[in-house]
């Protein structure tokens, strides 16, 4: 009986541990400041935890900003989204979602994405509608 507990706090003490040390979307994320970014497709990382795309578009001087965009991981997005393939370079995306708390980078968390060029859509709220 005495193992048995032992097993059991062990196991609360890992999956507290592990719940700990993964990072809030609201901690580095202003959840309230939603921002629109349309850009060419630099580079696409679908991987786990996260995926990252990164898009290059312009300020309104002309001049070229990368933005990183956060995504969910590989493997929620794969039955979703396709695979590593499923975006090629210098496809024209849209992306809606959350900047930085702190504005220190061109970064910010995935709402929704659409790709111009045949319409995909991707949303990660319940219930949204992606147009």
């Amino acid at each position: 009986m005495k193992a048995k507990w032992t097993l059991v706090l062990a196991a609360m003490l890992v999956i507290s541990i592990s719940a700990y040390a993964h990072h809030s979307q609201q901690a580095t994320y202003d959840l309230n400041k939603k921002i629109e970014v349309k850009g060419k497709l630099v580079q696409f990382m679908f991987r786990n935890p996260h995926a990252f795309v990164t898009v290059e578009s312009m300020f309104e001087n002309g001049q070229p900003q990368r933005w990183s965009v956060d995504w969910a991981g590989a493997a929620l997005l794969g039955g979703r989204v396709g695979s590593r393939d499923s975006f090629k370079l210098r496809d024209v995306l849209v992306f809606a979602g959350n900047t930085l708390r702190t504005l220190v980078d061109q970064r910010m968390h995935m709402v929704k994405i659409k790709r111009q060029r045949e319409g995909f859509g991707w949303g990660t709220r319940p219930g949204e509608v992606v147009d």
